[in-house]
Order: structure tokens, then C-alpha cells, then sequence
């Protein structure tokens, strides 16, 4: 079984790590059509945790950064999600 289909919505922990990032200055992640942006400089070897449930968002373990839109939520069965880095 490819997953599991549980039985209500859930928060999700969304771990991004950047191995090869030059010049990166904007991450977006479409999840269930909701959207988050983080509108940082990023560099190799940078890490993004989106805690959804907390409704956090750290770099390389320091929270508070800032973001525009909505912390996302899965739904029951599949969930579509789009990163889009610029």
C-alpha cells in the first residue's frame, strides 16, 4: 500500500534541503492548491522546515522567518504538492 489513508486532515513537517542552490531567493510550495512563499536568500548546504502545525518556518534551525500566504494542510487520500524555486 503506497500510503496510508488515515481518517482526518493532518499538519505536515516540510523539510527542504538545498544541496546545490545558487542564487535562490524565493521558495513556493503549493500543497491541495494552498500556498506558502519564502521570500529568502538561500545557499548550499541551507535548510527550510515548514511546521505546519505550529505554523513555523525556521532556516538552518532559526525560526521565525517570514512568509506570505497560507500553511497548508493534507487532506485524507492523495495530496498534490508543487515546489517552485526561483
Amino acid at each position: 500500500m503506497p500510503y496510508t489513508t488515515g481518517s482526518f486532515n493532518a499538519f505536515p513537517l516540510i523539510l527542504l534541503t538545498f544541496v546545490g542552490a545558487t542564487s535562490v531567493t524565493s521558495v513556493e510550495i503549493t500543497l491541495n492548491g494552498t500556498q506558502i512563499t519564502i521570500n529568502e536568500n538561500i545557499s548550499p548546504s541551507d535548510t527550510i522546515l515548514i511546521n505546519c502545525k505550529t505554523r513555523d518556518i525556521s532556516i538552518n534551525s532559526i525560526p521565525g522567518v517570514d512568509y506570505e500566504g497560507t500553511f497548508p494542510e493534507l487532506s485524507i487520500g492523495t495530496n498534490p504538492i508543487v515546489v517552485d524555486i526561483d
